[in-house]
C-alpha cells in the first residue's frame, strides 16, 4: 500500500471478491466469505483492513459477527 492506495491489481483483487461474496446464494455465503478472506489474505492484506472491507457485504448477507 502506499500513501493508504493499493497497487490498482490489489485494489481490483478487492472488488472483485466483494463482488463475488454480493452474488453468493443462501447456502454459499459463509464459504466465499472464507475463500474471499483467504484470496486477500494471500496477497498480503491484513486481517483487519480485510475486515473493513468485507464487513458491510457481509452484513448485508445478514453474516455477523458475535
Amino acid at each position: 500500500m502506499m500513501n493508504g492506495h493499493h497497487q490498482p491489481y490489489i485494489q481490483a483483487a478487492i472488488e472483485g471478491e466483494i463482488s463475488w461474496l454480493a452474488s453468493a446464494i443462501t447456502g454459499e455465503r459463509n464459504d466465499r466469505l472464507f475463500k474471499a478472506t483467504r484470496s486477500l489474505a494471500s496477497l498480503g492484506i491484513r486481517e483487519g483492513e480485510i475486515l473493513r472491507y468485507f464487513k458491510p457485504e457481509a452484513e448485508k448477507l445478514g453474516l455477523r459477527r458475535s
